[in-house]
């Protein structure tokens, strides 16, 4: 969701519009209303949502380690996620 608004504010599109349009269609999710009812910034939500997921994402990495299985994209959008939020697996 960050990574979405901030390209569209890179482009000249107000987040919050940005987030109006995507969210009046399929793309429509939690994360993205959340970051942009901060204006497009993480600053808010990183002093919850960073540890919450940290937690969460490092749960299910351990759970497919175990099970030997290789959860790719997903984790790795994750992990990338969890980089926006400081808050590093």
């Amino acid at each position: 969701a960050k990574t979405a608004l901030d390209l569209g504010q890179g482009l000249g599109v107000a987040p919050e519009k940005l987030a109006e349009v995507i969210g009046r269609g399929s793309g429509n999710s939690f994360a993205l209303t959340s970051v942009a009812r901060f204006g497009g910034s993480l600053d808010m939500l990183k002093q919850v949502a960073g540890g919450l997921l940290h937690k969460d994402v490092s749960l299910i990495a351990d759970i497919a380690a175990k099970a030997g299985v290789e959860p790719g994209a997903v984790l790795d959008a994750a992990d990338a996620a969890l980089v926006l939020l400081d808050n590093p697996r």
